[in-house]
């Protein structure tokens, strides 16, 4: 029924590009798919930048091994992953998803490295109440689907609410997330390799602090996509 009652209002109000707003089923016409904002093939594989723009001189240790985005955030990439996480425009996490899984595949698998699982970043329970979903989560699922890797969503909690990470400087996201983030009891993590998915890099801290919990509970390595990483 409820697949009758989306697909009536899929008729009703199709959807948009994200960037020039033409009726787009996938939510991005393939002349704006084109001109996202992609990053260089080659980029610094720990914090996920092209070498320009390399923003390691400025971490302070970050707990996790590698980071890799699709795109920069602008432009059009900004448009999608705003549409979803503040407007619910939920058919956004399928072609950002795609582009993240074929980011993974060339910037990890092809290279070497394994995944056990994937793990989106988590809300705290009152933020998932206010927004209604975890736009990680769905990015994480479109993913998991494309790559055929596990997908676990009960590993990683927020245990309390934070303040919004862009209203910060650096060193207040620090605090204002330090040790928010915490693996559940009942698992064990040894020897797994973990990829945390997201929707945006900045600072990193947030990644940096879920790493910090998988780590903690015996991961033995820790790489994160997000799709969009901030230039500063």
């Amino acid at each position: 029924m409820k697949k009758l009652i989306q697909w009536f209002l899929d008729q009703l109000f199709p959807a948009k590009c994200a960037v020039c707003s033409r009726t787009a089923p996938s939510g991005i016409c393939l002349d704006c798919l084109d001109k996202l904002p992609k990053l260089p093939k080659i980029t610094c594989p720990h914090c996920g930048r092209d070498l320009e723009h390399c923003y390691c001189r400025y971490m302070r240790g970050e707990c996790f091994y590698r980071l890799a985005a699709p795109c920069y955030y602008s432009e059009g990439m900004r448009s999608g992953i705003c549409d979803l996480k503040f407007r619910g425009a939920k058919v956004h996490a399928g072609w950002i998803g795609d582009l993240m899984a074929q980011t993974v595949k060339e910037r990890f698998l092809a290279q070497g490295e394994t995944i056990d699982f994937i793990v989106p970043v988590p809300l705290s329970e009152k933020r998932l109440k206010e927004r209604g979903f975890n736009q990680s989560l769905l990015l994480a699922e479109r993913m998991a689907g494309m790559l055929e890797i596990p997908l676990k969503s009960d590993v990683l909690m927020k245990f309390r609410d934070t303040a919004i990470q862009h209203d910060l400087n650096y060193e207040q996201r620090i605090q204002n997330l330090c040790d928010a983030f915490r693996v559940a009891d009942n698992i064990r993590l040894n020897g797994k390799r973990i990829l945390i998915v997201d929707d945006v890099a900045t600072t990193c801290t947030t990644l940096s602090e879920c790493g910090k919990a998988l780590y903690l509970a015996g991961a033995e390595r820790v790489l994160c996509c997000t799709a969009a990483i901030a230039v500063h």
